[in-house]
């Protein structure tokens, strides 16, 4: 590691880190996320991380300051308002964005100010909304908007053949534009005064694209804002739907992290930003930078509490307030979250956002050269990259996103959830871990339901028999409906508390969901079988047996690595760390892979196949932490693996119906005890 390293380095160093900050970029890796220990974090597209110094920050500004709400007139109100108006600066500064020319009203995120200019553009039936195919489905929603007034939608493909980063001469050389069909609910047709070929005045039309794509990391060239603003028709080749006034639209959620649109050189009419793409928190936070213009055209029909000056509820009377802000921010502002937005943007300026797409350019350009270097024994190429050509895929102007599939070495594709779970074992994800803790005893003799969680004081008392005072209600889970008992509130503030995230209990009573399981006769996949489940995955039991966890174990003893922090004892895997239902002794190891059915006392139970095993079995039951050697699922992986599944214990379906010496309609439900047989049937 250390020689790749030095090599990587020597080529990307001048790049690599932020020369100018307190801190290298070790040191900020060891001080501001202390809590990736052990961890690599890869999604930066779906919410940036945050720094510890930015949350203490927070906290000290939150503790030691009165904010009040900015609707009053109080000092702290005042306080608040002084608060906004400088986070507004400050966005509208991160956008090199002149307060004269543009305007900053916050919203709940990129996709509530994406819905907001959507629903107050002026679409008229002469009206276009144009997109280009690599937009997020939040912006597609606004074609919705568009469509139901009226208007033609119509998608495109833009390709930046020779990508600028500034104006240029020859802007619309650089670009290659290919239409999709255009999309209309209505009949319409385009109507207006017509002078030298264009519409005058009265018809508005919408261009949004991304500054850079969610997918895959493609940037397109911001000259797009000015030859669409100056002549969209040169790029539409006379296209119908080129008349009127263009506007445009930059989804900037993902590509201002990086790289934020300078909206001095490209004037865009509309950009939208949520903060926590930006510098992690807050969350629940954006923005919509509107061109002041613009801004005067939007008819918002809604008003608020925040939004008027006054009303009258029994005639139709009222006056709106005449700021541009403050008409399109509905209620009150999430002003402590606003208060937030300071320290995020302190981290950015020290850190120099040139330094910052230098430094994630440099790690981009290296994963895509490496991962296009994988090669398998016998030459096939194992990685294959989306979203750029040979000729760009070390370019620098590419966003630090990379979309991949890995291909076996027959060239078949490896399943993402494989890529996934093999991932995790080198510690690039972790699911989160609470619900280990919790234990759970039955009495049967009180009908009650124990459970306890070292998070909560006091053990809950579930009863297990069905009473009227709890509720019955239907509820859909994962595209199924299921008939539920709900519980009252202490119940579920008991697990809120226990799993620290908000949380009910409800129990099943029954569903129609049944799961067809295939029949392809590979060792350790699931049968032809039918099986009603209810909130279960995929089977209603679970049985491991002792002796194929003794292999195991005996499987990590041998590999040296495997040894406990701190001792020379090899790792030892317990029957608890798969979370079995059922455990039994005295087979062969690995016989019940074979198992077609089996009883156990009067109990008839039918296999579904092998167990298909995540990282989850390689948390501590007892502490919820996972194991920094990442076992048991490694050694699994090494021989239990089939085809991108890694198995371990089998899946059981009980058969309700069939009994051992028949059933009768009198007869009690069979109950299973320990030491009881069990009689597999291989057949």
């Amino acid at each position: 590691m250390g020689e790749r390293k030095e090599e990587f380095l020597k080529e990307f160093g001048e790049d690599y880190g932020y020369p100018h900050a307190s801190k290298n970029i070790d040191e900020i890796r060891a001080t501001e996320f202390k809590r990736l220990d052990e961890l690599v974090y890869l999604d930066h597209a779906g919410a940036t991380l945050y720094s510890e110094s930015q949350m203490e920050s927070v906290i000290k500004d939150l503790t030691t300051n009165v904010y009040g709400n900015p609707h009053s007139q109080s000092d702290s109100s005042v306080a608040t308002s002084d608060n906004v108006r400088m986070a507004r600066q400050q966005v509208l500064d991160y956008f090199n964005a002149s307060p004269e020319d543009y305007k900053c009203i916050f919203t709940s995120g990129a996709t509530a100010a994406l819905k907001l200019v959507g629903e107050a553009f002026p679409w008229s039936r002469e009206s276009c909304f144009m997109y280009t195919m690599e937009n997020h489905n939040s912006v597609l929603g606004i074609r919705e908007y568009a469509l139901n007034q009226g208007a033609t939608a119509l998608a495109v493909d833009i390709e930046d053949v020779e990508h600028h980063s500034g104006p240029s001469k020859s802007k619309l050389s650089s670009f290659k534009v290919s239409q999709h069909p255009a999309q209309r609910r209505t009949e319409a047709t385009l109507t207006g005064t017509v002078v030298n070929g264009d519409t005058l005045g009265t018809v508005y039309n919408l261009f949004a694209f991304p500054s850079e794509c969610n997918f895959s990391g493609v940037r397109f060239g911001l000259d797009l804002v000015n030859i669409i603003k100056e002549d969209a028709k040169v790029i539409l080749e006379g296209s119908p739907y080129c008349r009127g006034q263009w506007m445009v639209l930059i989804d900037a959620a993902k590509g201002c992290a990086t790289h934020p649109p300078d909206l001095t050189m490209f004037p865009a009419d509309f950009v939208v930003i949520s903060f926590y793409k930006i510098f992690g928190y807050p969350t629940g936070l954006g923005a919509l930078i509107v061109r002041t213009e613009a801004a005067r055209l939007l008819r918002k029909t809604y008003f608020s509490g925040g939004t008027v000056a006054a009303s009258i509820a029994d005639i139709d009377f009222v006056r709106r307030r005449g700021g541009i802000e403050e008409s399109f921010e509905d209620g009150t502002q999430s002003f402590l979250s606003i208060a937030a937005i300071s320290h995020g943007f302190k981290i950015i300026n020290t850190l120099t956002i040139s330094s910052i797409a230098r430094h994630t350019a440099s790690l981009a350009v290296y994963v895509r050269s490496t991962l296009l270097a994988l090669r398998h024994g016998n030459g096939a190429s194992v990685c294959v990259l989306y979203g750029t050509n040979a000729a760009k895929v070390l370019s620098r102007d590419i966003g630090p996103t990379i979309a991949f599939n890995l291909k076996r070495s027959d060239g078949s594709w490896f399943g993402y959830r494989e890529v996934e779970k093999l991932a995790s074992l080198s510690g690039i994800q972790l699911r989160v871990p609470e619900m280990c803790l919790i234990r759970t005893f039955i009495d049967l003799s009180r009908g009650t339901l124990f459970v306890e969680s070292p998070r909560c004081k006091e053990k809950l008392k579930v009863p297990l028999e069905q009473t009227s005072c709890y509720r019955k209600e239907e509820m859909q889970l994962y595209g199924q409906r299921y008939e539920v008992q709900g519980y009252d509130s202490d119940v579920n503030l008991w697990f809120t508390e226990a799993i620290a995230r908000p949380c009910t209990l409800m129990r099943c009573f029954g569903s129609e969901h049944t799961c067809c399981m295939n029949t392809s006769g590979i060792v350790g996949m699931c049968r032809d079988v039918q099986s009603k489940l209810n909130f279960v995955n995929e089977a209603q039991f679970l049985l491991v047996s002792e002796e194929s966890i003794s292999d195991l174990n005996k499987k990590l003893s041998k590999n040296p690595q495997n040894r406990s922090p701190g001792h020379q004892l090899p790792i030892h895997i317990d029957s608890m760390r798969f979370r079995p239902n059922l455990v039994i002794s005295g087979a062969e190891p690995y016989a019940e892979d074979n198992w077609r059915n089996l009883t156990i006392g009067k109990a008839c139970f039918t296999s579904l196949g092998g167990c298909n095993r995540c990282q989850m079995i390689n948390l501590n039951p007892q502490t919820g932490q996972v194991q920094k050697l990442k076992e048991p699922l490694a050694t699994l992986a090494s021989y239990r693996r089939v085809q991108g599944k890694i198995f371990f214990g089998i899946l059981l379906k009980y058969e309700e119906n069939m009994r051992l010496g028949g059933w009768k309609d009198n007869d009690p439900e069979p109950r299973l005890q320990v030491g009881q047989r069990v009689y597999p049937n291989i057949s």
